[in-house]
This record gives structure tokens, sequence and C-alpha cells, in this order.
């Protein structure tokens, strides 16, 4: 069973007769299809009467990275997504005949080139030559699956409303 938002005010100010509400926003276990009226998330609990949209500005912990919240206008809910894991691929190219030794950079700069001393250039897989695939943070946003435990995931958003 999901638990209930918490919110912890941070600062308000009034824009052009638009309300806007900084709050730090401790999510909750994650429900499917989001966090509604029922779990925290209702204009009410951000002194408003109706929320026109919201913008993550920030983050707190390392559980939050790579986390974004998402407001659904139509179902007035939050949702949460987050990237998606990928593996890094690609090749390295290992330039022939510019060094002496076995491989090297040339010149010694960051924008030297890899070289090696035999003439002819190898290709090599980014994972061979980094020693096994390497997982990184990347790809398209994904919704968060049902179940998922945020509670030390905090959000902080801005929440513009009336």
């Amino acid at each position: 069973m999901a638990t209930v938002l918490a919110n912890n005010k941070v600062d308000e100010f009034v824009w052009n007769k638009l309300y806007i509400r900084i709050y730090d926003i401790t999510l909750a276990v994650y429900a499917t299809n989001g966090y509604t009226a029922a779990l925290g998330f209702a204009p009410r609990n951000y002194a408003l009467k109706t929320i026109l949209g919201i913008n993550q500005i920030g983050a707190a912990g390392a559980a939050s990275i790579g986390l974004r919240v998402v407001f659904d206008s139509l179902n007035n809910k939050l949702l949460a997504v987050r990237t998606a894991a990928g593996t890094l691929t690609g090749n390295v190219v290992v330039v022939g005949g510019g060094i002496g030794e076995a491989i090297g950079i040339n010149p010694d700069s960051n924008a030297g080139v890899l070289s090696k001393a035999a003439a002819t250039n190898r290709t090599i897989s980014i994972a061979t030559f980094l020693g096994g695939a390497q997982t990184i943070a990347q790809g398209a946003f994904a919704e968060v699956a049902n179940g998922v435990d945020l509670t030390t995931s905090i959000v902080r958003c801005m929440i513009f409303g009336r």
C-alpha cells in the first residue's frame, strides 16, 4: 500500500495573479499511474484551489538522481519518471604508426590521438577497451513501476496555481 506524500514549504510568492509555491516533496511508495489527491497530491496541500503546472527545480540525495516528477494536468496527478539504465556502446580507434610504444597519446594532451607503434589502425569496442561493459544512466524517461519505494527521494518543485 502506498504511503502519502510529505510536503515541506520552502517559499511562496505571487506573480501577476499567479500563485507560486516552492515545496520539497518527499515521495512515497509509487502507486500505478501516479500520486493522486488520496495520496497527498491535491491543490489544498499547497494552499491552492487549482494546480496549473509544476516544474521540478531540484532534488536531494542519491536516490533522486535520474528521477523526475511530471504533472499530468488532464488527470490532476503527479507522475514519477526515471531514466532507463543503458550500456555505453561504440568503438575506440587506435591510430597506427604515431609513436614508438605499444599504445599512447600523441600529443600528450586532452586533444591527443590514441596511437600505437604499428602502422595499421585498430578499432576496438569500448567494452573491450575499458575492460568490460560500462553501465550508464541514459535513455528515455519511463514511468516508475508500481510499488517502487521512493520514500528516500525528495524533489523540489515550483507549483503554479490559483
